[in-house]
């Protein structure tokens, strides 16, 4: 009975231990995060315009750019993230002066 109960409560603790560790270890991002251009961004150079995210390794993302105006799509590509932080350059020519652009990872 002793043995018995004794298991029971170093059950309980390591339980409870367990539960406070998942709920105040910090937590995995699972969306990318945006790092530059900032939001709303402008004098942004339009060509070669880096885009930099925050991301999680091992994720797959698409990268999809869209005319602002018309909304529609101008680039996308596929990045496989190697590390926390990646980037996408965008090549000359897919962007015109004086028009704005949004980006959707």
């Amino acid at each position: 009975m002793k043995l018995t109960r004794g298991f029971f409560l170093i059950t309980i603790i390591f339980l409870a231990i367990l539960f406070n560790y998942s709920c105040t270890s910090k937590q995995i991002s699972i969306t990318p995060e945006l790092v530059s251009p900032e939001n709303n961004a402008t004098n942004v150079p339009f060509n070669n315009v880096v885009l930099r995210f925050k991301t999680t390794v091992g994720k797959t993302y698409d990268v999809i750019i869209k005319d602002s105006a018309t909304n529609s799509q101008v680039f996308t590509t596929t990045i496989k993230a190697e590390k926390e932080i990646e980037q996408v350059i965008v090549p000359k020519g897919i962007f015109s002066p004086e028009k704005k652009y949004k980006w959707y990872v």
